[in-house]
């Protein structure tokens, strides 16, 4: 059972990465999640090839939903949360972990889930750094004995609880540059992070924590199936040189 944390700048290939690894893996599990703050991942979520549904969260709908009765019924879900503050955001995500935990361990039904992946990007503005959530905390220490998987993205490791980082199995860096990063990192991992800045864009090292294992990867050859649609470029770049 898998728990991994995908780092890296913005642009440097990781949420591309973790696209394709979606949809190798996703048709695997029971119930899959993926917490798309920003709504990058909508072509995970194609009409006619759709890997998740997608869930828009807005206020009414925040105080209303019943997360294990959802998850039970629709199975893979895009959940995007819509206009809601960061409290509320923070909130939205634990009830999310709490559910997928319940159905697949305190669920005695025979059509019961055994297993569920929970996926969160950028999880450096969802979870807060200096208190992590108790449900989160606690599918992210327990979950893998009871089938429950997890991936998070992020982009600014240093705003992001310790746990998270310490408690995966696998870890993905991608490109990083921030010295605050590169000592956070440095405070889990097993290798010397500061070989991080002189990764190009789309060059990763995986680290397998429990073996102490790490290798470097490159990921241009990644194929996705589905779209993944970047915000990194916009109008204005067209008209610069460099």
């Amino acid at each position: 059972m898998a728990r991994i944390t995908v780092i890296g700048a913005s642009g440097s290939g990781k949420s591309y990465y973790t696209g394709a690894l979606l949809e190798d893996r996703v048709p695997n599990f029971d119930i899959a999640v993926h917490f798309d703050l920003e709504d990058e991942e909508g072509g995970l979520s194609v009409e006619g090839n759709a890997l998740y549904g997608t869930l828009v969260v807005d206020k009414d709908r925040f105080e209303s939903i019943d997360w294990p009765k959802c998850l039970f019924n629709h199975r893979k879900l895009r959940v995007v949360p819509d206009a809601l503050d960061d409290e509320e955001i923070e909130e939205l995500y634990g009830q999310i972990c709490e559910a997928a935990m319940s159905l697949c361990k305190d669920l005695e039904i025979e059509a019961a889930p055994e297993s569920a992946l929970v996926s969160c990007d950028e999880a450096h503005q969802v979870l807060s750094k200096h208190s992590l959530d108790s449900r989160v905390n606690r599918m992210q220490t327990g979950g893998r004995k009871h089938g429950v998987e997890t991936i998070h993205l992020a982009q600014r490791p240093a705003l992001m609880p310790l746990t998270i980082l310490s408690q995966s199995d696998r870890r993905i860096y991608f490109h990083v540059s921030e010295q605050r990063d590169i000592d956070k990192i440095n405070k889990a991992s097993t290798f010397d992070a500061d070989r991080l800045k002189n990764l190009q864009a789309r060059e990763a090292i995986v680290e397998n924590k429990h073996s102490g294992e790490f290798e470097k990867i490159d990921t241009d050859n990644c194929d996705r199936e589905r779209p993944h649609f970047s915000g990194d470029d916009g109008i204005l770049d067209d008209a610069l040189p460099v």
